[in-house]
């Protein structure tokens, strides 16, 4: 009979939201992707969605982790 064991690390890592790429995109070009969405891309890409405005107001926020 066999026997599987399955090691798991005790130690908790936190994550670190703001080393997250697309944090550090949104969070940088997020307000001038809003500012000039509407002359730029709203022809070929539709209107923007709401939601898509409120995750970018909100990773722009200075107080979001």
């Amino acid at each position: 009979m066999f026997r599987c064991v399955l090691h798991v690390p005790s130690i908790y890592r936190p994550r670190r939201p703001r080393a997250y790429p697309p944090w550090k995109i949104v969070r940088h070009a997020g307000p001038a992707f809003l500012a000039q969405y509407e002359d730029h891309f709203r022809i070929t890409h539709g209107p923007l969605r709401p939601d898509a405005v409120c995750v970018v107001e909100a990773w722009e926020a200075p107080n979001s982790r």
